[in-house]
């Protein structure tokens, strides 16, 4: 079973525990089913839980920046980032804060990262040590270096962490918990750093990969996504014919004529044209 560690900027006020228990949940098992989708699987558990959880909602009006998934629970609103291999950990924490202000007075405006926390930095000019961990960036230096500031109109944030399966791990060491001045604190496994890698792109014969290719020699327009739906149904359709079925869940929502799932599927894949990472 993959474990998921958290940790929270501040001790006070957390998430309501049922929706933690649920983001916790549905981080292990979308990694437990495939790490890469993980944004898909996690919006679909979630959705599946009877959550009011909402893909890519622009954090302000008249901006094109968006987070990953909004999870709107009563009186609590929770932006939710999703970073898999990229750096962009400053940005997300401006984002979550950004749409924490336009909350109203009588609502709670939480934050979300959700980051492999068996991962390097990679980049020395960010961290000062690019084999730090991102967990620790984060836990260590990022979020503790804010937390004196007074006026945020954001609750908290929560900082969810898992186990990259596309790197090597470290060894796993002895339990461990860590706690900052205002009573944030994490409990869960210690790991050695690892060398960076390059992150995994779609196979050949994946439908993401054949999707690529088709827009290599036939580009959809920028942000058309009516137009890469068609492309992916076109696609498998072709795998289908070769006997292959690469993406099971997708040939088995066209089959139902599922368009909203294959719209999801479509922006997990963060195509270039579309909504890269």
């Amino acid at each position: 079973m993959s474990l998921v560690d958290h940790y929270y900027w501040r001790g006070t006020p957390t998430l309501p525990s049922s929706i933690f228990e649920c983001l916790k949940t549905g981080v292990r098992k979308a990694v437990e089913e495939d790490a890469k989708r993980l944004d898909e699987l996690l919006f679909l558990y979630l959705k599946g839980q009877g959550i009011d959880v909402r893909l890519e909602e622009r954090i302000l009006p008249g901006r094109r920046f968006k987070d990953d998934l909004r999870i709107i629970q009563g009186q609590d609103h929770i932006s939710v980032e999703i970073e898999k291999e990229a750096n962009r950990l400053e940005f997300d924490l401006l984002k979550m804060m950004a749409y924490a202000e336009t909350i109203p007075s009588d609502g709670r405006a939480f934050g979300c990262l959700i980051i492999p926390d068996n991962l390097e930095m990679g980049n020395p000019f960010i961290a000062g040590n690019g084999k730090e961990l991102r967990w620790d960036y984060v836990t260590k230096r990022l979020l503790p270096m804010i937390s004196g500031i007074e006026g945020l109109r954001i609750s908290n944030i929560l900082v969810l962490g898992y186990t990259s399966p596309q790197r090597p791990q470290g060894r796993m060491g002895s339990a461990s918990s860590t706690h900052g001045k205002n009573g944030a604190g994490r409990t869960g496994i210690k790991r050695n750093a690892q060398e960076p890698q390059k992150g995994p792109q779609p196979g050949p014969d994946s439908l993401a990969g054949r999707v690529i290719r088709l827009h290599e020699r036939e580009p959809f327009r920028q942000g058309d996504v009516d137009r890469t739906i068609e492309g992916a149904i076109q696609e498998d359709e072709r795998l289908l014919r070769e006997g292959r079925n690469p993406a099971k869940r997708f040939r088995e929502e066209r089959e139902r004529n599922n368009r909203e799932y294959m719209r999801r599927w479509i922006l997990g894949c963060h195509f270039d044209w579309l909504n890269p990472r």
